[in-house]
């Protein structure tokens, strides 16, 4: 669950744009690799109910291999706003799918990126 503070860290526009998006999205911390919000689109694409997806780190929703790719690429493009993976998606009945993501540095506060499924 969000903590008052990193609710506080999200402003009210970018939870807007957030769930206003017609694709599954979230934001997670990057030192946490926790998920601080998600919009509905990506609740259901993960098949998680309400705020279940809240508060689940990314290692939950992506196979080793490519979590550690994912990380690499955090670090790699750490001074970029924004780059392209595939990865192998973990929904919450196990099933694996192949996604392609874009992942975007979130301006404030920097340590949030905010995950795109195409």
């Amino acid at each position: 669950m969000k903590t008052s503070f990193e609710t506080e860290k999200l402003s009210d526009l970018m939870v807007k744009e957030l769930h206003e998006r017609k694709y599954p999205s979230w934001i997670f911390d990057e030192n946490t690799l926790i998920i601080i919000d998600a919009n509905q689109r990506a609740k259901e694409f993960c098949l998680y109910e309400k705020n279940e997806l809240v508060g689940l780190s990314i290692t939950e929703l992506w196979k080793d291999e490519d979590l550690s790719d994912l990380l690499y690429d955090l670090d790699l493009h750490s001074s970029e706003r924004s780059f392209y993976g595939n990865l192998k998606h973990k929904k919450k009945n196990g099933e694996i799918v192949e996604v392609r993501i874009r992942a975007t540095r979130q301006l404030n506060p920097k340590t949030y990126w905010e995950v795109h499924l195409l």
